[in-house]
């Protein structure tokens, strides 16, 4: 079943210390708390507002003001939920950013940050390095760019964790 909620104007901003409600723009105005949060999974329900709240904000002007709130069921897990969330949003704002603000150098800038933020490792393989390095595809197909190509490796965690791999943009 769907998820319900309850609009509790009066609760507190945020249960959770040191964590912002994510805002939902399309819900009425008010702080809101699942009606049951033993009908529903509360990390996942919390997840699913977070992702709902996203917005591609790079170029507005203004910031946009709290319309409403849905303040962390205790019973979630916050770290999920944050983690879940972040790197979504994350993603989306790597995407939803037009090529001419996000070429290699600006992506190889996120992938820098995101590593300083969590202690990660970043190896970069850039223009004719990447001849030299054995990936002539990947030079290939960015040398009709006035932008040279690059290869970002960021790498963190166990040795032995599943890999994932992100190519292209």
């Amino acid at each position: 079943g769907a998820i319900q909620l309850k609009r509790t104007p009066s609760a507190p901003y945020s249960s959770v210390s040191g964590y912002e409600p994510w805002i939902s723009d399309g819900t009425q105005a008010g702080t809101y708390r699942l009606a049951d949060p033993a009908a529903c999974d509360p990390t996942m329900a919390a997840i699913a507002w977070g992702l709902g709240a996203y917005r591609f904000r790079r170029y507005k002007a203004n910031g946009h003001s709290p319309s409403a709130a849905l303040v962390i069921p205790e019973a979630a897990d916050v770290r999920h939920v944050m983690a879940s969330v972040e790197a979504t949003w994350l993603g989306r704002d790597l995407i939803n950013t037009p090529a001419n603000d996000m070429g290699p150098a600006e992506l190889e800038l996120a992938a820098r940050d995101l590593a300083a933020r969590h202690g990660a490792k970043v190896d970069v393989v850039v223009g004719d390095a990447l001849i030299e390095k054995n990936f002539p595809l990947i030079h290939a197909v960015g040398r009709a760019s006035t932008r040279a190509p690059r290869l970002i490796d960021l790498t963190w965690g166990r040795a032995d964790a599943v890999k994932v791999t992100v190519i292209g943009k």
